[in-house]
């Protein structure tokens, strides 16, 4: 018996099984034990799967942000790179802009 039929007869008022089954007295009880385990099954895979499904939610989330953070972190990291790199042309040019004054200063005091 599946999970629709078990409904149907949980939902079923208990005083109109004896009468469906009036040879079989336990049957009743013994079908209602069956069908609220497996409704009770049927209940616990559900809260199991949203569960599961909120889980799966938060750890998308940390995995998000943290590749946001890494993200972030390499945005960081060539913004430093090109910075460096201007910072070391702009020291270059000040120490050939000093040199080529040194030089104009020797040839000067050679005059």
């Amino acid at each position: 018996m599946g999970p629709d039929c078990c409904r149907a007869f949980l939902d079923a008022d208990d005083k109109c099984w004896p009468k469906v089954f009036p040879l079989n007295p336990f049957f009743p009880p013994t079908l209602k034990s069956y069908c609220e385990k497996l409704d009770q099954e049927a209940k616990d895979k559900m809260a199991q799967a949203a569960k599961d499904k909120r889980d799966q939610e938060e750890q998308d989330e940390r995995d998000k942000e943290e590749q946001e953070k890494r993200d972030q972190e390499e945005i960081d990291r060539v913004a430093q790179e090109e910075q460096d790199k201007r910072d070391q042309e702009e020291k270059d040019r000040q120490e050939q802009d000093k040199n080529y004054d040194d030089k104009d200063d020797d040839d000067n005091d050679k005059d």
